[in-house]
């Protein structure tokens, strides 16, 4: 696939003779200001993670500015945000004060999507079994005998209700499928970090989640 109108040297802000670590001190710059979590758009932040995909790649790199296109091979729509929420972690991992090259990145990535999801699955569960709860109490608001006539409204808020959690549900469902997805797109990667004397350091802390939070 070639995408004729996008332009990495642009998307980054360097000129065609920028060095490798040019590009990626761009990248490091880039990234923070269009990151969806400081107020920059998703479209951006691909933008930028496809940049440094293309201008750190010699044999892509060659293939634009001989041809003006970019070749690549566009994944699905799953695997598309699930590589979104990896590139969100590695941007946060640059952004740290630590040294990354200290850091074993694809395992500190994975950690951090088995505690993403082991909290979604907890809302999750929460949720479901509220439902559930609501759907057994609805049917038990009755009216008294005496009372006026009129609508169960007791029974209809527990409907609404109802609704809310379904909702609720359907949007952590959503959250969880790509962090599942971008923990098995990472089984195919492994880091090769400094090693400290005998020791290698493999801690790795993220400031921002990989889901913009549960509800």
């Amino acid at each position: 696939m070639t995408s004729p109108s996008f332009n990495p040297y642009a998307a980054l802000g360097v000129p065609k003779d920028a060095s490798t670590a040019d590009v990626r001190r761009a990248y490091r710059k880039r990234s923070k200001s269009v990151h969806p979590d400081v107020g920059g758009s998703s479209a951006a932040f691909q933008a930028v993670n496809r940049a440094l995909l293309v201008l750190s790649d010699p044999e892509a790199r060659a293939h634009y500015d001989k041809t003006g296109e970019v070749k690549d091979k566009a994944p699905d729509n799953a695997d598309q945000v699930a590589w979104g929420v990896i590139a969100g972690m590695l941007a946060a991992i640059l952004q740290e004060d630590a040294d990354p090259m200290r850091v074993d990145v694809v395992a500190a990535m994975a950690r951090h999507l088995d505690k993403e999801i082991t909290t979604g699955q907890t809302h999750l569960r929460k949720h479901q079994e509220s439902l559930a709860r609501a759907k057994k109490m609805q049917s038990r608001f009755r009216r008294k005998k005496k009372a006026k006539r009129g609508a169960n409204m007791l029974e209809s808020i527990c409907g609404y209700q109802q609704g809310e959690l379904k909702r609720k549900i359907e949007g952590v469902e959503a959250k969880l499928a790509p962090l599942k997805r971008a923990k098995t797109l990472l089984t195919d990667y492994e880091f090769e970090p400094d090693k400290v004397g005998n020791m290698m350091m493999v801690q790795c802390g993220f400031t921002t989640t990989a889901t913009g939070g549960w509800r």
